[in-house]
């Protein structure tokens, strides 16, 4: 089995709105991690659904919209 490499890349974060670095799997082309993933997390979101719109590297797991605050 062959591993693929990890790049270390720079990404604009519309969330954050300024570069931050990801990580980017060579053999796929798909962004897999990022270094300000956890100061992003949206709490009480609903799981699958904690990153904010337009997440470049967890598109799966960004929410259309941020929830209300209780």
């Amino acid at each position: 089995m062959r591993r693929s490499l990890a790049l270390q890349i720079v990404i604009h974060c519309p969330h954050f709105e300024r570069p931050v670095h990801a990580t980017l799997n060579q053999a796929i082309e798909k962004l897999v991690d990022c270094a300000d993933k956890m100061a992003c997390v949206i709490e009480g979101a609903e799981p699958g659904a904690e990153r904010p719109q337009a997440c470049p590297v967890f598109p799966r797991q960004a929410t259309a919209e941020r929830p209300v605050q209780r």
